[in-house]
Order: C-alpha cells, then sequence, then structure tokens
C-alpha cells in the first residue's frame, strides 16, 4: 500500500480553464478507487478506503464521466493561498507544497515562496502583516444585521440579533468581497469558549457561552445571538441605552478561518468564501469596518490620485504567483506612472541656478511615455524570467 498523506508530485498537463472545485469533485465517482483520487488531490487521508469527501487540494480538472485530466492553474493558486491555514501536519503542508510547486513548474512558471503563501491573505486583508507562528488568518469583519434590546419582566436587559448573516458579500475598499455559507459556525458554537464584547474591548465583557449568559446557534438569516447583558450602570450607560435611542444599531464576530474558498468574479475581483470559522468573540459595535459608505470614499480617493481601486487584489494575486492580465498589466503601470508624476523635481544646482536638463523645482518631473513604460515593464519581466530559468536549469 502506498503511504497516505501528501501525495508524491507527478507530472501532468496545466490548464488554465474556468475553475469550479465543487463541480469537478462531483464528477469523482462516490466509490473511486484510490488511484483516481491521487490523480486529483494533493493529499488523502490515512485509513483502508479513503473517500473523496476526506481528500484535501483538488487540483485536477474531472470529466463527467469521472476520468482526472490536467492540473488547473486557479486551484493551484487557490491551493497555495488555503495551505498554512489548512490542519495539516507541517510534514504534509511542505509534501502538498511540492505537489503544487511542481505542475506550476511544468506550467513554466515558478511557485510563491512558502513565506509568500502564508502571508499572501493575511497581510493584506488582516492588515497585520503577521509572520511565524500564525497557522490561521484571524480579523474582524462586520455585517449589518438588526438587533434590539428586549427587557424582561424583571427588568434585566436581554440582547437579542444576528452577529453575521448567511450568502451576504460584504465588498472590501478594494474591490474584493466576501460571504458566508451556512455551517461555518456550527463546529465553533459546540467546540469553543467564547464571549460577547463591546466594540470586541476585553475590558467590557457581556455575556460567555460557557457562563450560560451567552447563547449562540445558526438560523436561516445566520449567527443568532443571545446575550443577558450585566445589571451594571457601566454597561446600562455604554451600550444598552445607546442601543435603545438607536445609536448603536450593530454587530460583528472576531474569528479565525479554518475553511475557506475563492471564486474569481471578473474584473480583477475575488468572492472569499467562508466555509468554516473558529469563533473567538461576538461584539455590540459602535463603527462597522467596511461601510459601503467608506469603500465609496476610498475609491473616489483612488481616482484623483489617478490610481486603479483594483490595484490591491492585483497585487495580491502577484505576490501568491497567479499571472497577470494584460489589463492588470496595464493597471499596474498606469499607477507607476501616477506616483511617479507625484515625485518633485530636484534640487536646484549648487550656485543658485539650474541646468537645462533640470526641471524647476516645483514643477513635475517628465514621465516616459506610456508605451515606453510598457516596453520597460517588458524587458524587466523577460529579464526575470531568464533569472529564474537559470535557477531552474542550475
Amino acid at each position: 500500500m502506498k503511504a497516505r498523506g501528501a501525495v508524491k508530485p507527478h507530472k501532468t498537463d496545466v490548464t488554465d480553464e474556468p475553475w469550479d472545485a465543487g463541480e469537478n469533485v462531483k464528477c469523482i465517482p462516490a466509490d473511486a478507487d484510490e488511484a483516481i483520487l491521487r490523480a486529483v488531490f494533493a493529499w488523502i487521508p490515512d485509513g483502508d478506503s479513503p473517500s473523496k469527501s476526506d481528500c484535501k487540494f483538488p487540483h485536477h480538472m474531472v470529466s463527467e464521466d469521472g476520468k482526472p485530466g490536467a492540473a488547473n492553474l486557479a486551484a493551484l493558486a487557490n491551493g497555495f493561498a488555503r495551505l498554512d491555514q489548512s490542519d495539516l501536519s507541517g510534514k504534509d503542508r511542505d509534501g502538498v507544497y511540492a505537489h503544487l510547486a511542481k505542475h506550476y513548474q511544468d506550467a513554466g512558471r515558478e511557485p510563491p515562496e512558502r513565506a509568500l503563501v502564508a502571508d499572501v491573505l493575511t497581510s493584506a486583508e488582516n492588515g497585520r502583516g503577521a509572520r511565524g507562528n500564525r497557522k490561521r488568518e484571524c480579523r474582524t469583519q462586520v455585517f449589518p444585521a438588526e438587533f434590539r434590546v428586549e427587557r424582561r419582566a424583571s427588568g434585566r436587559a436581554l440582547i437579542v440579533g444576528h452577529a453575521a448573516v448567511f450568502d451576504t458579500p460584504t465588498e472590501f475598499w478594494w474591490g474584493d468581497q466576501e460571504k458566508i455559507r451556512g455551517g461555518a459556525f456550527k463546529k465553533t458554537i459546540r467546540e469553543s469558549d467564547i464571549r460577547a464584547l463591546f466594540n470586541h474591548d476585553p475590558n467590557f465583557v457581556l455575556g460567555r457561552n460557557r457562563a450560560g449568559t451567552l447563547r449562540l446557534w445558526e438560523d436561516e438569516t445566520g449567527l443568532a445571538v443571545e446575550i443577558d447583558a450585566p445589571d451594571t450602570q457601566t454597561i446600562a450607560d455604554l451600550v444598552l441605552s445607546p442601543m435603545e435611542r438607536g445609536d448603536i444599531d450593530q454587530m460583528s464576530f472576531s474569528f479565525e478561518v479554518i475553511k475557506q474558498e475563492f471564486e474569481d468574479i471578473g474584473d480583477g475581483r475575488v468572492l472569499r468564501t467562508l466555509v468554516e470559522v473558529k469563533l473567538w468573540d461576538v461584539a455590540v459595535v459602535t463603527f462597522p469596518q467596511y461601510p459601503e459608505t467608506d469603500a465609496e470614499v476610498l475609491r473616489s480617493m483612488f481616482a484623483r490620485a489617478g490610481v486603479d481601486h483594483r490595484l490591491m487584489p492585483i497585487l495580491l494575486r502577484s505576490r501568491s504567483g497567479a499571472p497577470l492580465t494584460d489589463e492588470e498589466r496595464d493597471i499596474l503601470t498606469a499607477t507607476r506612472a501616477a506616483l511617479d508624476s507625484l515625485i518633485p523635481a530636484a534640487e536646484p544646482a549648487p550656485g543658485g541656478g539650474h541646468s537645462p536638463e533640470e526641471p524647476v523645482k516645483g514643477t513635475l518631473v517628465d514621465q516616459p511615455s506610456l508605451k515606453r513604460q510598457r516596453e520597460i515593464g517588458i524587458e524587466r519581466e523577460r529579464l526575470a524570467l531568464r533569472r529564474r530559468h537559470r535557477r531552474l536549469t542550475a
């Protein structure tokens, strides 16, 4: 019997067709033998008869009659992004990386470095740039959902509402979107020690599930919440009274990603779906983290500076090793030109004058034409490819 875990790298064709993991896995027969599973996935579990539902990192196209085909570039990039957020052992993650990297090299592309694989989502979306032993991403995302204060006959306050809603995309200011799939919270509700906080501040605890003062469950809308609010003047003044007045009307949750999926939604944007998360806390919040109005303001600011708001996802995909389209290259070139135009002219030459070749201080530096900038970029890419080729063939 072959060793289970990370599948040994193998050489196959590679395609850049659109990728849908669910549809391709669905085409694999329920009773598929291990050879088929090894031809589709980069990791299979221990056991006598592994099933496709237990395997991880699918990255090969599968025909309607269940035959494995070429490796898919989008699936490989997705695998790199999810690798260090998986629950695999370090040895298995190394093995999966080697498997995916081999396909990338077969396609004539250089795989992303392991340090960048771990950081590509965490640093940009989380805004913390954490490296090292951070296995999973952890940040707070706000989803607007109605909630309220209910007063019991005894006068005690009950905070009721939803901390998150399912299948409702939230758009980040750089254009990417994120949504939560139903079932994402089921496991963490059963297993995790979760607090309810005010503004995610541990100094203001509103409830705790293990103490019975916080109750969480999933319903058709999303993550339902009930909190037995503390009977203190501080909480009454900071939380309950502003809620009853309508001054505070949103909740959020803090979490770690356990499982996630990515989908290209066009125009250089990506839809991220949270499939399973680990909850740290739910919170009554004063301000949403990503309100749509802020997104529009930021996009407007970028536009006035001559910078395309799609720059962030392009940088993310470039760092992860994904190929750039012609449109994305044009955006990068235009962005560079816009930023270069902001560089002030050189200081006057000694003696108080300036040479005819130097622009007068305070004017904009003349920039190469867009065509010339593109030519410079192409030449730099060619040089980089030559260096990569020399490293691979050395």
